[in-house]
This record gives structure tokens, sequence and C-alpha cells, in this order.
């Protein structure tokens, strides 16, 4: 069905319906032809899809889903709620505000692949990968054993009277957070300019 006999809400809805379905779509650096190809259309009728020109098939629908990982419909009903009598509810602006925490999340984490892709050799990346477990880990070995000391816990960790666990967890903590910050410094700083 075309945008032409539809009412001016459900015209809305669909314009709005695509414009979430396109920036999924470069959200994950993917062009109209791959979506297109994926979907078993040709590109220019998903592009209508992205358009609002068209009604997307609940087929079609449930392909983009599955490629996405992630449903539009969820992003675009609180969009869709916002439209006012003028016209719509800027979907750019309250993109960000409609997506779960859980994709804001997964975002950030295909951003950081992109980010160390771009700017990391294999060998750093892994030594990146590295840092990150190791500075995590110390992290977590002091907060189990301060929990384990403040509420007089026994973790089966040995109990002496030097503490050479918290002690060491402590140290590698401290060697590894100025890399950490400088690795999210540097990456904030990408984030912005890409």
């Amino acid at each position: 069905m075309s945008r032409k006999n539809l009412p001016k809400t459900e015209s809305d809805e669909l314009k709005i319906l695509g414009e979430v379905m396109r920036m999924q779509r470069e959200d994950r650096g993917m062009t109209q032809a791959d979506v297109a190809a994926h979907l078993g259309r040709t590109r220019e009728t998903y592009g209508k899809y992205e358009r609002g020109s068209n009604e997307i098939r609940i087929r079609d629908l449930l392909k983009f889903r599955k490629l996405m990982q992630e449903d539009p419909l969820e992003r675009a009903f609180p969009l869709i709620e916002n439209v006012s009598g003028k016209g719509l509810a800027s979907p750019k602006m309250r993109y960000a505000e409609s997506m779960p925490r859980y994709l804001l999340h997964q975002k950030i984490r295909i951003g950081a692949a992109h980010f160390e892709k771009q700017r990391y050799s294999p060998l750093e990346r892994r030594l990146n990968t590295i840092s990150r477990s190791a500075f995590t880990g110390a992290s977590a070995v002091a907060c189990l054993r301060q929990i384990e000391i403040a509420y007089d816990l026994s973790l089966g960790l040995p109990v002496g009277g030097v503490d050479w666990m918290l002690l060491a967890s402590y140290a590698l903590a401290a060697i590894l957070f100025p890399f950490q910050l400088a690795y999210i410094a540097r990456f904030i700083m990408w984030w912005r300019v890409s």
C-alpha cells in the first residue's frame, strides 16, 4: 500500500518506523543494498520502507529484526506516541532516549570495537584486552576481599597476618588504572569525532 492511501497519522508512523530502521542500519555500518539483499527486496523498495513511502511487510520486518538483532518497533513506539499535531517529534533527538540501556551498552561496545580496529594493531588489541581483564579481576578480588573482611565472612580465601591477596589486587589495580583512564579518554575523543 502506498503512502498516498494512508491517513496522516499512519503515514507519520511509517515515516518514524523508517527513520528508526535507517538509524539501526547506519549504527551497524550497513548500506541499503546490504539490507535489501538480506530481505530479498530491491534497494529501491527498502529505501521506500525507510522513507515511509511503503508499508513494510511483516515478513520483511521479521527478517530486518533478525538481521539487526533488535526490534525496530521497540524504538519506534515511544517516538510514535510523541507525534504532535504539527508533525513528527524529532526522531534523532528522541532516538537515544528511547534506546533501552542494554542497547546503548551494545552500541558503545560496537563503537569500541571499531575504535580498536582503527587505532591499534592486533597485538595492541590483545594487550588492551588482557589489561582490561586484569584490572577487572584485580578490582573484583579487592572488592570481595573487602566484603569478606567487613562482614567477617569466609569465602575460602586464606586469612593470615598480611593479606597478600588484597595487597596484590590493590597494587595491580593501581598500576593498571592510569592505562584504563587513558584508553577511555582516547575512546571518548574518537567517539566525538566520528
